[in-house]
C-alpha cells in the first residue's frame, strides 16, 4: 500500500531567532521590540515590526512573560 504524499510542506513556526537573522540584527533587539522597549531606532522598530507581520510570528505560551501582579488599594 502506497503512502500519499502531502502536497503542502509542513511549516514550522517563525522564531524570534529567524526574525533576528532576517533582519540582520540580534534576539535581543526583537525580544526589545516584542517588550516595548523604547531603546530601539525607529526605523529597527519599523523592519522587525514588518518581518513579524509578514511572517505571521505568534508568540508561544512558553515564550510569554506572566502578567505582574497588581498592587492592591488599601
Amino acid at each position: 500500500m502506497e503512502r500519499a504524499l502531502a502536497t503542502d510542506p509542513v511549516e514550522r513556526r517563525v522564531t524570534v531567532a529567524d526574525v533576528a537573522a532576517e533582519a540582520g540584527v540580534s534576539v535581543a533587539t526583537v525580544s526589545k521590540v516584542l517588550n516595548g522597549r523604547s531603546d530601539v531606532a525607529p526605523s529597527t522598530r519599523s523592519q522587525i515590526e514588518t518581518i513579524l507581520a509578514e511572517r505571521g510570528y505568534v508568540p508561544t505560551k512558553r515564550t510569554r512573560r506572566p502578567p505582574l501582579p497588581q498592587a492592591v488599594a488599601a
